[in-house]
């Protein structure tokens, strides 16, 4: 590790039962300490100042990983997607450029990571988001004032594949709404999460949204929905992927039934919880945990494997016909659209107008009159 040149060494305070050392850089002055006794307390203790003194040091003395681990403790306080940028730098980044001075780093290095990601076949989207999440920890170094390399010519290659949009065909969406078993261990069970992918289907929402809604966020007498947070997983929270994620929805027949029957389940399993669709724990479920479920599902009721977002696809195909500002009012999807604007529309009518036609659209697929 380069890092300023450091000529204190950790003593052991008998007092405090630790081990301290204190430093100095750019005028500023810290302690780290360590409780471990002996000669691995008192390196532990110094290694902490040499992290920090590399960090303060004159432009370029640190080390990507050092930076990296730095930038990625300040996101957990700032960030709800900190896992995702975690996962790209532990999988692309770090491998790539971990033990460069950041320095040395140059805008052909940030682009090989990505030429590196389209050569090993990676999907444009996961290629977006590395771009992104380099984009994102450059930033941060020219905040601390480590670089002044701006990456904002690295492309992605034009030929890196685009993932197909698919969506549940009717006769998918049949066996969808009217079969309830999947199977779990070698035997035939009832699923635990099918009212939830019967409720995202026939409402449209983001998986994440699905999995942050709590019980109380539906208001049967007025038959709404309000969808005011995300749950990105390890217990962290968004207030939607854009602004007009935060709506109030009026639920559809198929997702009032789902409601009701969801409802009906967690009283029947004594679950007392906040959370609309838990897990079997009666914690909020995991979107890793939901798709491996609904991937069994359609394996064993003979569907195709979709993916969770797949089903906000097919809410939004099968209502194709209904009138872009109400279908956009639905699925809160235009960033022009405004969050007092959509409450504004609902007074007007339009979100019960919406929920009446794609209770319309749902039943002429699923050849139903009605639904009780």
């Amino acid at each position: 590790m380069i890092q300023k040149q450091r000529t204190a060494e950790a003593r052991w305070i008998e007092s405090e039962n630790r081990w301290c050392i204190q430093v100095q850089a750019n005028g500023e002055r810290r302690r780290f300490y360590c409780s471990e006794s002996g000669k691995r307390g008192k390196v532990n203790a110094e290694r902490k100042a040499d992290e920090w003194l590399s960090l303060e040091a004159p432009i370029g003395c640190a080390k990507v990983e050092t930076i990296w681990d730095s930038w990625i403790a300040y996101l957990h306080d700032e960030d709800a997607y900190t896992h995702q940028y975690e996962s790209i730098g532990r999988s692309h980044i770090i491998p790539a450029i971990g033990r460069k001075r950041i320095d040395s780093v140059t805008e052909f290095d940030l682009q090989r990571i990505l030429t590196n990601g389209f050569n090993k076949g990676l999907a444009r989207k996961s290629l977006e988001n590395i771009r992104g999440c380099i984009s994102a920890f450059m930033k941060y170094c020219r905040m601390r004032r480590l670089t002044t390399l701006y990456p904002e010519n690295i492309k992605i290659n034009k030929k890196a594949k685009k993932p197909q949009k698919r969506t549940m065909q009717p006769n998918e969406l049949k066996v969808l709404f009217s079969k309830d078993n999947t199977v779990w261990r070698g035997k035939e069970c009832f699923d635990w999460y099918i009212y939830a992918y019967r409720f995202q289907v026939s409402t449209g929402l983001r998986p994440s949204e699905l999995l942050g809604l709590k019980r109380n966020d539906v208001d049967l007498e007025n038959r709404t929905v309000t969808i005011s947070r995300a749950y990105v997983g390890n217990g962290k929270f968004s207030q939607g992927k854009t602004d007009n994620a935060s709506r109030t929805i009026v639920l559809n027949d198929y997702a009032l039934k789902a409601y009701k029957a969801q409802i009906d389940l967690l009283k029947q399993n004594k679950a007392k919880c906040v959370w609309l669709f838990p897990d079997r724990t009666c914690k909020i479920a995991e979107e890793k945990t939901l798709w491996q479920n609904f991937q069994r599902y359609c394996e064993y009721n003979g569907i195709p494997p979709y993916s969770l977002y797949e089903l906000r696809h097919t809410y939004i195909s099968v209502n194709r016909y209904m009138p872009d500002a109400l279908l956009k009012l639905q699925v809160g999807h235009s960033e022009k659209m405004d969050t007092r604007g959509v409450y504004g529309h609902e007074i007007d009518g339009d979100a019960i107008k919406a929920a009446d036609m794609s209770s319309t659209a749902f039943s002429e697929i699923l050849n139903e009159s009605s639904v009780q």
